[in-house]
């Protein structure tokens, strides 16, 4: 998957995911300001909406909306996509600017 328009990091977090509805776990593979890839035993749909939710280290709750721009399957029962967030609020912005910024010496700043 091309996805080089912001720089990323590692996020080592199961974000909790739902696609209309269905709610279902995800494993980030790395993360942006732009988006995310996450990897799940569910194919996404390209085009669709998907709400994710995790909480930083200090138990901030991040809540954030993104639409499915790729997918691609990686095993028989793992698929790849690829997520561009949609209206981020300006602090979910900054903790994933300095998460990007600081990755891989800072410490890992999402809670499973």
């Amino acid at each position: 998957m091309e996805r080089r328009k912001y720089p990323r990091a590692r996020l080592s977090s199961k974000p909790v995911t739902c696609v209309g509805g269905e709610v279902f776990g995800a494993t980030f593979i790395d993360v942006s300001v732009g988006g995310a890839a996450v990897s799940a035993e569910r194919r996404l749909e390209p085009g669709s909406h998907v709400r994710m939710s995790w909480s930083f280290a200090d138990a901030t709750p991040v809540e954030v909306g993104a639409t499915v721009v790729r997918v691609q399957k990686i095993s028989t029962n793992t698929w790849l996509s690829g997520l561009a967030f949609q209206d981020l609020e300006a602090a979910v912005v900054a903790r994933l600017e300095h998460w990007v910024r600081y990755w891989p010496r800072g410490r890992n700043f999402a809670r499973r």
